[in-house]
C-alpha cells in the first residue's frame, strides 16, 4: 500500500469495473493510512498476504509489493482462484521465479499482467506507428539512458524498445556491471551501474546505459536511429530526417491516456474472453530474458545467447561468490532507506 498502490487504485476507481474489498501491507502504518483513504474496514486489513488470500474470495489482485515478493504472492493467488492479476514490474529477479509465476497462471487460467504501462502511452504508440511505416527507414540502433537500476527503471526502457520494434526476439546480449558500493533498491541488492547491448532478430541493436556518470549533454531518455533519420522518443517525441538537414521537428500526438485505467480495462476484458493485452506476462517474458541475460553476461564476461540457462538470482550470485567485491561496505538503499534501516530486507 505504498506509492504505486495509489497509481493502481486510480485505474480501479476510474474504470468503475471493480470494488476494493481488502488490502495488505507488512508495514502497519502504511496499511492504516491506505485503508482510511480508500475506506477499507479493519477486518479486511491484513499484514499477511497469504492470510488475505485464504480468507477473501478475490476476483482480482494488484500486487504492488517490492519485486522480491512477486513470485510467492502470484503463485499463491493463482492457487487461491484469483482470476486476474496486475503485478508490478519487474516480475522477478530470477528465471526460476518468473517461470513459477508463468506456470501457476497457465495452470489456474489466471490472467496475469506485468505493468509495463509505457505501452499505453500515446507518444510511444505514435512512435511505433512511424517506425512501422518506415518514417526513419530501417531502425538499426536504439539507445536508452537513465538511472535507478536495471530492474527498476530500465525494465521499462528495455520493454519499450521491444514494443517500438514490434516485439522481436532478442537473440543475444552482452553487458558489464559494476557494484563497488553496497547499493540496494527497495531492500534488494542493485548494481551501481550497467551498460548492455542487445542483439535483436534482424540485426537491430539496443544499447542500455544505466546509472553511468552523467554530465553536460548526457541526459536521460530513449532515442531511435534509422537509415533515414532519428526519433527522440521522450522529448516530444521529435523526429529528425536527412531531408530536414538535421533539424528536429515535433510529431503530433493525441492527448495522453491514463495507463492504469487502460490496463484495468484490458485485464477485465481479457478475463471475460477478450484479446491478450500488450502487457501480458507472455509479452513481458522477453523483457525479463534480456534483463537476466545482462547479468549473466557480466558474470561470465561473455556474449550470452538467449534464453538464459542460469535460473538463479544472478546479481545475488555474483555478490555472494565475490565477482563484485565492495570498495565501500556500508549498505544504503536508494528508494526505501527507512524501511531498509528498520530491517525489512
Amino acid at each position: 500500500t505504498g506509492g504505486i498502490s495509489r497509481y493502481h487504485m486510480g485505474g480501479w476507481l476510474k474504470s468503475r469495473l471493480a470494488q476494493l474489498v481488502a488490502a495488505c501491507d507488512v508495514q502497519p502504518e502504511h496499511l492504516d493510512a491506505f485503508c482510511k483513504e480508500f475506506h477499507v474496514p479493519p477486518e479486511a486489513a491484513y499484514t499477511d498476504p497469504f492470510e488475505m488470500l485464504r480468507r477473501e474470495k478475490l476476483d482480482c489482485l494488484s500486487i504492488c509489493t517490492w519485486a522480491q515478493h512477486h513470485p510467492a504472492i502470484t503463485v499463491a493467488a493463482c492457487k487461491a482462484g484469483v482470476r486476474g492479476i496486475l503485478c508490478e514490474k519487474p516480475m522477478a529477479y530470477s528465471t526460476a521465479e518468473a517461470e513459477a509465476m508463468l506456470k501457476a497462471a497457465e495452470k489456474s487460467g489466471t490472467r496475469l499482467m506485468i505493468t509495463h504501462q509505457r505501452r499505453y502511452s500515446r507518444r510511444i504508440i505514435r512512435t511505433r506507428q512511424l517506425i512501422a511505416r518506415g518514417a526513419i527507414g530501417d531502425v538499426h540502433t536504439l539507445v536508452a539512458r537513465g538511472s535507478g537500476g536495471l530492474t527498476n527503471t530500465h525494465t521499462h526502457y528495455v520493454d519499450t524498445m521491444r514494443f517500438l520494434l514490434g516485439d522481436p526476439e532478442a537473440e543475444w546480449v552482452m553487458a558489464q556491471v559494476e557494484r563497488s558500493t553496497n547499493r540496494w533498491e527497495r531492500c534488494h541488492p542493485v548494481e551501481d551501474c550497467l551498460v548492455g547491448l542487445i542483439g535483436f532478430q534482424g540485426g537491430t541493436r539496443g544499447i542500455v546505459d544505466s546509472d553511468t556518470p552523467a554530465a553536460g549533454v548526457a541526459k536521460g531518455g530513449l532515442w531511435l536511429y534509422g537509415t533515414k533519420g532519428a526519433i527522440d522518443v521522450f522529448d516530444g517525441p521529435l523526429m529528425m530526417s536527412a531531408a530536414t538537414s538535421g533539424e528536429w521537428r515535433p510529431i503530433d500526438v493525441k492527448e495522453e491516456v491514463d495507463p492504469p485505467v487502460c490496463y484495468v480495462r484490458d485485464l477485465i476484458r481479457w478475463m471475460n474472453g477478450g484479446p491478450e493485452p500488450s502487457i501480458s506476462i507472455g509479452k513481458a517474458w522477453g523483457t525479463h530474458e534480456i534483463l537476466m541475460g545482462f547479468y549473466e553476461s557480466a558474470r561470465t564476461r561473455a556474449l550470452v545467447k538467449l534464453p538464459v540457462r542460469n535460473r538463479r538470482r544472478i546479481l545475488d550470485q555474483m555478490i555472494a561468490d565475490g565477482t563484485l567485491p565492495l570498495k565501500k561496505k556500508a549498505p544504503y538503499d536508494i528508494r526505501t532507506p527507512e524501511a531498509f534501516k528498520a530491517g525489512y530486507r
